[in-house]
């Protein structure tokens, strides 16, 4: 499995093809491995074995990801930018009971007054606010179809390598569609059971916060939660609870697997206890959504329930391997998605960890033993996933401990409580005034992270680590799980080396940021850029600038090592000269004024109404909409930007 994941890395990270060479490296190491098989069965001959093998598989890996990208990305840069495009919608993104995007899976499109035959997939940003697609719809649209963008800014979040992994290379934005046809499948039945369902919770006059986290909780649905909720799940570290996972599986398994134990024991009834548990686990992955966590715990739960039904005991970490196996070949991009790599991680954590730690303490009381070992699992699945929430989310909730110990007996709760309340409300219509509990349950588990946030020094935020340090965090935790298994004084010294490699990367990347002097504009609608001196810096904003855009610029400030930050508002509608260092600035300028200083100065921001055409000699950073033909003309001066389609630019001073 880990030489077969390598290679679909190298392969996708680094666009090595199936050239003929890997073909033929391929087939000569198959062949080295039948003859050494065949002629030589000694200790050494087995290690050779197994190191031509993973580089068969490393092989394969390259390989096969080479074959999928083909294969996804048939037609892409073969599309005319306005189109008429046919295609059957594989996913619905619902915001307040609309349609907020789409993804299509395009089956054909018109070029030059013919169809031709393709097979890529469309993010479809929905304007029309009276359509309303289904999963499997056959639908036809007319627009321009363009790239996934790069990020604009440094440390913006880099949506088209996310879109890339869910094998997404185009988007377009459509007001008007023609559906053709609607059509059944499991994912489209899924969809109308999980609308059902939350047309239940409604008529149980669950609302609100209450309903947002029950449809995110039980069926893996987050439109509900609006920003503000998300923020406080994810800063009192308990955001895996919304998220459908092994934990919500291994509820509905245990659920289940407890009714079905009362059946009297014999093949017959042990077939129809496995065969449904399976139904059962695999329509409840369906109907959160089929996320690759759900995948994963279905999976693995399937090994489980199948080993029950043989009567073998089954080896968790070879479920666990051929369920990324299967992930993988259903599409090797799930590796670079961040759910695959959290879920694997924390399940792999908590089985690795959690017997080793488990056993330092012995509680004879039965409460407190349940607590003890939900706090290692806690423990194990947050170092486990540590890297990659460092890596991703540049933050780490200090008290997850404490959230877990609160939300999860909760979580349980809530979904044992669910499925209880639908099977009761589908066949008697009626909650048994059980609703009232469950509502109950969801508003302490909302009071709860609350309480978790609301303690000082919560999160610990703006922690950016480069990647060589997070790939030593990654060896420092390897080394660790060796050392606890084998009291192995090596590996011991190796997590020690590890640690000290990501202190000298720290340092070395502390002492470039105090030599850092630069003036970074921004890649915004409205104008923004900052000057930076070592670990201090000022910060430059016109009226308008969002939210969100802030947050851009306090990433990069934490990226670049920044500790002291000073905002100051532009007057947009003022001429001003600013001195930064060595370089000069002519912010805004009147046409009167910018014809007497623009050649005085180094850089020029002009406003709306400036005179461009005359500013041929001066660098020119241009934050306003220009129409297409006076944007034709200015981008002949090598020295015009314009940050409606360029990215940000950064010169030191």
């Amino acid at each position: 499995m880990i030489p077969f994941g390598v290679g679909i890395f190298l392969g996708l990270n680094f666009s090595l093809g199936l050239t003929p060479a890997i073909v033929v490296s391929l087939f000569g190491l198959l062949i080295g491995l039948v003859l050494l098989h065949i002629f030589n069965r000694s200790f050494k001959a087995n290690y050779v074995t197994g190191i031509l093998i993973s580089t068969l598989f490393i092989g394969l890996g390259v390989g096969y990801s080479s074959m999928h990208t083909m294969q996804e990305t048939r037609g892409v840069n073969d599309v005319p930018t306005n189109t008429v495009w046919l295609g059957k919608v594989q996913s619905v993104k619902q915001k307040e009971g609309k349609a907020q995007s789409l993804v299509v899976q395009i089956q054909k499109f018109k070029k030059n007054d013919s169809w031709e035959n393709v097979d890529f997939k469309l993010l479809v940003y929905n304007k029309d606010s009276l359509f309303d697609p289904h999963v499997g719809d056959l639908i036809a649209g007319e627009g321009k179809l363009v790239p996934t963008m790069s990020p604009q800014n440094p440390a913006q979040f880099n949506y088209q390598r996310f879109l890339e992994s869910k094998n997404i290379y185009l988007t377009s934005f459509e007001d008007e569609f023609i559906k053709l046809k609607s059509n059944n499948s499991l994912i489209r039945y899924a969809e109308m059971a999980r609308a059902s369902i939350i047309q239940i919770y409604k008529e149980l006059k669950i609302t609100d916060n209450n309903l947002a986290v029950l449809v995110a909780l039980t069926l893996g649905d987050k439109s509900y939660l609006d920003a503000e909720l998300q923020q406080q799940y994810a800063g009192a570290g308990a955001m895996h609870i919304l998220a459908v996972s092994g934990l919500h599986v291994g509820i509905v398994f245990l659920i289940f697997n407890f009714l079905l134990s009362k059946l009297p024991d014999g093949l017959s009834y042990r077939i129809i206890q496995t065969v449904t548990l399976l139904l059962v686990i695999w329509a409840f992955a369906f109907l959160a959504g089929l996320s690759p966590s759900v995948q994963r715990a279905g999976w693995m739960f399937s090994f489980v329930i199948i080993s029950k039904l043989l009567k073998r005991n089954s080896n968790v970490l070879n479920s666990i391997a051929v369920s990324a196996f299967l992930l993988l070949l259903l599409d090797p991009n799930n590796l670079f998605q961040v759910g695959f790599q959290l879920s694997y991680s924390a399940v792999i954590g908590i089985v690795l960890i959690h017997p080793v730690v488990y056993k330092l303490l012995y509680w004879p009381n039965w409460l407190m033993d349940k607590v003890w070992s939900l706090l290692v699992v806690s423990f194990a699945a947050q170092i486990a996933t540590l890297p990659f929430t460092l890596a991703y989310f540049h933050q780490f909730p200090n008290y997850f401990l404490v959230a877990n110990l609160l939300v999860i007996p909760l979580a349980f709760g809530i979904v044992l409580g669910s499925v209880i309340i639908v099977c009761l409300f589908l066949l008697f219509n009626s909650d048994l005034y059980l609703a009232s509990i469950l509502d109950w349950l969801l508003t302490a588990l909302n009071e709860s992270i609350l309480f978790v946030t609301a303690i000082p020094g919560a999160m610990s935020e703006g922690i950016w680590m480069s990647e060589l340090s997070i790939l030593f965090l990654i060896g420092a935790i390897i080394s660790f799980l060796i050392f606890i298994y084998h009291k192995a004084v090596k590996a011991f010294t190796l997590v020690l080396c590890f640690i000290i490699g990501i202190q000298i990367t720290e340092l070395l990347a502390t002492y470039e940021a105090l030599q850092t002097k630069q003036i970074t504009f921004y890649a915004f609608k409205n104008p923004a850029w900052s000057v930076i001196k070592g670990r201090t810096a000022e910060i430059y904003l016109v009226e308008g600038v969002s939210d969100y855009d802030k947050k851009i610029v306090n990433d990069h400030m934490n990226l670049t090592g920044v500790n002291e930050l000073k905002w100051d508002t532009i007057e947009e509608a003022t001429s001003k000269v600013l001195s930064i260092g060595n370089k000069s600035m002519l912010l805004f300028p009147e046409p009167e004024v910018e014809q007497v200083l623009q050649a005085t100065v180094d850089i020029v921001v002009p406003s709306s109404n400036s005179e461009l055409s005359a500013m041929d000699k001066t660098m020119v950073l241009d934050y306003f909409y220009r129409s297409s033909e006076e944007l034709t003309l200015l981008e002949q001066n090598s020295n015009y930007y314009n940050f409606r389609k360029d990215n940000a630019f950064i010169v030191s001073f």
